[in-house]
């Protein structure tokens, strides 16, 4: 997957799909007549969250097995990159029979899990040879920084609230690093301020509705192509 000059914008499905693949297939389309540049969904399986409270939410919203080729195809046929969050190794091998394009860590992971077990995971992407995603926010992003070339700061909070000081500090991040922000709070601006900031990528939750998971930290088709056409002016 290529990360050009210009702020590449990824549009996250998330559960906003709501377990219906033909709007899933609508998201795909959406976000390419939106103008991102890549869309993203999360493969996991709910014991690979390490968060039993949460468990039949995950479930509710995990995206079937047989729903993946349908989508990857969708994808292909648009030219739009579908890629995936990963959650454990096994998601890194399932994925290849799709030629998944890139894989991210998620934020919450490099917490939620052992060293041992972050380390599994990140060692499955880099077998692959595919551009390698990770997300942080601060406690870990050195340790995150030292895996994956691509980094992304996260402000936790859904939907997140952002400070002067996150700004500054993403502004402190390695210049040798590609940096990138996922972007919790509910509108465009901390976005295009951490373009503003030296963000190459930039990832925000997207919806068709408000009918969906995580409606108050998405943004819908207008806002997003808003989003897209000023990051690639």
């Amino acid at each position: 997957m290529e990360i050009g000059s210009k702020p590449f914008i990824i549009a996250e499905m998330s559960g906003n799909a709501a377990g219906d693949i033909s709007k899933a297939l609508k998201m795909i389309e959406v976000a390419k007549e939106c103008g991102c540049d890549a869309i993203k969904i999360q493969t996991y399986k709910p014991e690979d969250m390490q968060d039993p409270d949460n468990n039949a939410l995950y479930e509710k919203y995990q995206i079937p097995e047989s729903w993946f080729e349908h989508l990857f195809l969708a994808a292909k046929n648009i030219r739009i990159p579908l890629f995936s969050s990963v959650f454990a190794p096994w998601a890194v091998s399932f994925l290849e029979k799709f030629n998944c394009p890139a894989y991210k860590i998620a934020s919450p992971e490099s917490t939620r899990l052992s060293e041992q077990e972050y380390w599994n995971i990140a060692v499955a992407i880099r077998r692959t040879h595919k551009t390698f995603i990770a997300s942080s926010g601060r406690k870990d992003m050195n340790q995150i920084g030292n895996l994956a070339p691509v980094i992304m700061y996260c402000v936790a909070g859904y939907p997140a609230q952002i400070a002067d000081s996150d700004f500054e500090y993403f502004a402190r991040l390695p210049a040798t690093k590609t940096k990138g922000f996922s972007d919790h709070t509910a509108d465009i601006q901390a976005s295009l301020a951490m373009i503003a900031a030296g963000a190459r990528l930039i990832e925000k939750h997207f919806k068709l509705d408000d009918n969906c998971v995580d409606a108050a930290f998405s943004l819908n088709p207008y806002q997003m192509e808003l989003l897209c056409r000023i990051a690639h002016r």
